[in-house]
């Protein structure tokens, strides 16, 4: 959604749950939070956190109290995206820079497109 890449509007469904079956079949709820979403996979009990930080424009993700780093919003409109080998890479706030993403982190990329 729009809120994911912004940050903008959480507080309008903050406690909101909405069910999502995952592509590989587990059963999930999403509850929208103040700042981010709480992602229970009902399938395996995990639980993890997608975290919008304002002041820094800074979407992470947290499972099992570790935090990694996902995206950041510039001020010319791009995003710096965090790779899982420690790497960053600015890209177009787009489609094409979504291609990007995805043509180097495939697995994880499928978080980011399906939301």
């Amino acid at each position: 959604t729009i809120e994911f890449w912004t940050g903008d509007q959480l507080l309008a469904d903050a406690g909101k749950t909405q069910p999502v079956i995952g592509t590989n079949g587990d059963f999930y709820l999403i509850t929208t939070l103040v700042d981010g979403y709480c992602i229970s996979n009902e399938t395996t009990k995990q639980t993890s956190y997608l975290k919008f930080d304002k002041e820094n424009s800074t979407w992470s993700y947290e499972v099992d109290g570790t935090v990694s780093k996902l995206l950041r919003f510039n001020a010319d409109n791009t995003l710096t995206v965090f790779l899982p080998t420690g790497e960053t890479i600015d890209v177009t706030n787009d489609a094409q820079g979504l291609q990007q993403v995805q043509s180097l982190i495939s697995p994880a990329a499928s978080i980011l497109a399906a939301k």
